[in-house]
């Protein structure tokens, strides 16, 4: 039997179907979760939410330090209360991790434990500052 175009196109159609067969399941394999459950909220509260970015490139920068078992964060200058934070990982829901401390010491710096898997996580820190609320938002790989 001889290789004509009949059979070259029916070869290239097959590995078209192929490759988009293998796409579909590839895109139904990964996890996928809103980035927060109040996504529509925080969609309202986006202006109060654009000041205290703001603030909080006023204010210097937040220094996150990936140590063994634990991220150690540095806030700037200030006299900094109520600060949260959150650490989401973008692709599963279930190892966030959240916590408030009420008050930082004289080295505004404070430890939060390593979240597990290893991978890219996006940061939010929330914090008071003379009344003020400032932000910081960043992805870190860890």
């Amino acid at each position: 039997m001889k290789f004509n175009w009949g059979h070259g196109i029916a070869l290239l159609m097959v590995s078209f179907v192929a490759f988009i067969a293998t796409l579909v399941y590839g895109t139904f394999q990964q996890r996928v979760d809103l980035s927060s459950e109040d996504y529509y909220q925080q969609e309202v509260d986006y202006e109060t939410e654009k000041d205290a970015i703001e603030n909080g490139l006023r204010a210097g920068e937040v220094n996150v330090t990936v140590g063994v078992a634990e991220l150690t964060v540095q806030m700037p200058e200030g006299d900094w209360t109520e600060v949260k934070y959150l650490l989401m990982r973008p692709d599963n829901a279930e190892y966030d991790v959240d916590g408030t401390i009420e008050a930082l010491g004289a080295d505004n710096d404070f430890i939060v434990e390593r979240p597990q898997p290893l991978g890219w996580w996006n940061i939010e820190i929330t914090a008071l500052n003379q009344g003020k609320e400032h932000r910081w938002e960043f992805n870190k790989y860890f």
